[in-house]
């Protein structure tokens, strides 16, 4: 068992799993009761946080939803492309694709599986860096895991209604805690 970034995290005993590592225990704390963020009263917004494997939805100051996630395979701050970092900073959706027919290899012998970033992509724009975004996933039990290349996977079914709810142009703030 080691620490990174206040994650406890083991070993996984399935040589076979995808997976380097996933999350053992998650940090006990709520979500911040004061947000971070100055939006306008009503404005929504969004707040990843890494440490917590979460995504929360929020209406001015206002929590209304949050959902667990799977974050990059390797913790901190994004240094350079390809070192499957999720960036931390202030970040806003930049485009709202339809990824169902999008094919992705995993190098696992698999070949192109199509639809593995779920039905939506919710591009960001994260100056510096490209392609990270929020998505879905074709596989459910990555989730709470740390194993995207920079991206925050969801859930389908949260990303959908997650889909419903954004728009360009809004914030995104990703934080380690």
């Amino acid at each position: 068992m080691r620490t990174e970034d206040e994650l406890v995290v083991v070993e996984l005993p399935d040589p076979t799993s995808p997976y380097d590592h996933v999350v053992e225990e998650l940090l006990p704390e709520p979500p911040p009761s004061k947000p971070p963020l100055a939006t306008g009263a009503e404005e929504p917004w969004l707040h990843v946080v890494k440490g917590r494997m979460r995504l929360y939805y929020y209406r001015g100051d206002r929590l209304e939803r949050e959902y667990p996630i799977a974050i990059g395979a390797n913790g901190g701050q994004k240094r350079r492309v390809g070192d499957n970092r999720t960036p931390v900073g202030s970040f806003s959706v930049q485009q709202i694709q339809d990824s169902r027919k999008w094919t992705y290899d995993f190098g696992d012998g698999n070949g192109p599986i199509r639809g593995a970033y779920g039905p939506w992509f919710i591009r960001l724009r994260t100056p510096g860096w490209k392609g990270i975004g929020i998505h879905g996933t074709h596989d459910p039990d990555s989730i709470g895991t740390m194993v995207t290349q920079g991206c925050v996977r969801l859930l389908n079914e949260d990303l959908q209604e997650l889909k419903e709810k954004v728009f360009v142009g809004m914030a995104v703030l990703i934080t380690e805690r």
